[in-house]
C-alpha cells in the first residue's frame, strides 16, 4: 500500500512545528471525490489555526484531527469517485473547496464532497484558481448574510477595512461589477493595488484610516481588525443595508474563556455592535460571518474564472517540503497568496 504525504501541524501558541509526514492513503467514500493535489493555498485562517486558534470549537466539529492538517483549497486530478456521484469522473482536472474538518487540503491526496467540487475551466491556471475558493465561498456568506445582490449594490456606496486583504481584493472586484462605489482602507503600499481592482478610492489605515472619512455608506465589510468595527458601524448611512464583519471575536473568546463563557461574552459584544449598527440605520443587517462553503459558491466561481473576472496575484509557490517558509510568507501580511504544491517549487512573479 502506498502511503501518501501531508503537512502535519503540531499545535504551539509560539512556534507551531510544520513538517512532511506520510499517513495511511485515503479512500472515496459516499458523495465524495478523490483528488490527487496539483496544488493548495495557504490562507492566513491556516496560520492562526497552527498557533492554536479556534481549537476549542473546532475540536468539537472534529477538525482537530493528528496529525492537523490544515488548508480548504485545492486543484487537482480526480483518482476515484465515490458511490452516488455521477457529475465528475477519473482522470478530471478540478478545483475544490473543503470544509473545516479533520482533514485538510495540504496533502498529496484530498478527499473532497463532490458538491464542492467543479471542473477547472479551460486555459485557467491551477496556481491562479486555488487560491480563490476559500476566499470566494467566504464572501459570499458576506453579501448573504446582508442580503447583497447586484441589483441593491448597483451605484451604492461601499466601505471596506482589510481593502489589500484576499477578502478585500475579491470584494472590490465583484462589488465595482455589479456597479458600486467601493472606498477602501488599506496600508500605503496598498493603495494602488486596491485602486487598480476597481476601488474609487484608498485611504491610508496609518494615517487616520475610516476616522479621516465623512462619508455615510450602504454596506461596510471589515476583513482588517476587530477594534474597527465600531468605528465602520457608525458611517452605515440612514438607509444602509448593513454590516458584515469576518474578523469577530468569536472563536478567541471561546478559545479563552471556554464554550459557554466565551459563548457569552462573544453574544455580549455582538449585540452590543448591532446595537450601534442600527443606531445609525435602523433597518442595519449586522452579521459575524463564519467560512461555510455552498455548491452555488463554486458554481459562481468558476463562471467568473472561465471569463476573466477576478484575479489574486500569487506571490509564492512552494513545495510541501518548505511549508514553513510558506506559512511564514502569510504570516507577514503580503497582498500576494502563497501556494504549497507536491513537489516542486517555483517562483512566481
Amino acid at each position: 500500500m502506498s502511503m501518501e504525504t501531508v503537512i502535519g501541524v503540531r499545535v504551539d501558541p509560539d512556534a507551531p512545528v510544520l513538517a512532511e509526514q506520510t499517513v495511511a492513503p485515503l479512500q472515496a467514500k459516499p458523495g465524495h471525490v478523490l483528488v490527487r493535489t496539483i496544488a493548495t493555498s495557504v490562507n492566513p485562517i491556516d496560520t492562526k489555526r497552527a498557533r492554536g486558534y479556534g481549537q476549542r470549537l473546532f475540536g468539537l466539529m472534529g477538525a482537530q484531527g493528528r496529525p492537523l492538517v490544515l488548508g480548504n483549497d485545492v486543484v487537482g486530478e480526480v483518482e476515484a469517485v465515490g458511490p452516488g456521484v455521477s457529475t465528475l469522473r477519473r482522470g478530471d482536472t478540478v478545483l475544490g473547496v473543503m470544509p473545516t474538518g479533520p482533514l485538510g487540503a495540504h496533502r498529496t491526496q484530498a478527499l473532497v464532497p463532490a458538491s464542492l467540487v467543479r471542473r477547472l475551466p479551460t486555459g485557467v491556471s491551477p496556481l491562479e484558481a486555488v487560491v480563490l475558493p476559500y476566499t470566494f465561498c467566504t464572501l459570499m456568506r458576506c453579501f448573504d448574510k446582508v442580503q447583497a445582490t447586484p441589483q441593491r449594490m448597483a451605484g451604492a456606496r461601499v466601505l471596506i477595512q482589510g481593502g489589500a486583504t484576499a477578502l478585500g481584493q475579491l470584494a472590490t472586484q465583484w462589488l465595482t461589477q455589479w456597479g458600486a462605489s467601493v472606498t477602501v482602507v488599506c496600508s500605503q503600499r496598498s493603495q494602488a493595488l486596491c485602486l487598480s481592482l476597481g476601488a474609487v478610492q484608498a485611504i491610508d489605515r496609518h494615517a487616520g484610516g475610516v476616522g479621516r472619512l465623512d462619508s455615510r455608506f450602504q454596506l461596510t465589510l471589515n476583513f482588517g481588525d476587530w477594534r474597527d468595527d465600531a468605528a465602520l458601524v457608525a458611517r452605515l448611512a440612514p438607509d444602509a443595508l448593513g454590516h458584515a464583519t469576518t474578523v469577530h471575536p468569536l472563536l478567541a473568546d471561546i478559545d479563552q474563556s471556554g464554550l459557554l463563557r466565551g459563548g457569552w461574552r462573544a453574544a455580549r459584544a455582538f449585540i452590543a455592535m448591532r446595537r450601534a449598527a442600527r443606531r445609525n440605520a435602523p433597518g442595519a443587517r449586522y452579521a459575524w460571518v463564519v467560512y461555510r462553503p455552498q455548491p452555488g459558491d463554486m458554481d459562481q466561481l468558476v463562471r467568473a474564472l472561465a471569463t476573466g473576472q477576478l484575479r489574486l496575484e500569487v506571490g509564492l509557490v512552494a513545495p510541501f517540503a518548505q511549508a514553513r517558509q510558506a506559512f511564514d510568507a502569510v504570516e507577514r501580511g503580503s497582498s500576494r497568496r502563497t501556494v504549497l504544491v507536491p513537489y516542486s517549487q517555483v517562483q512566481v512573479s
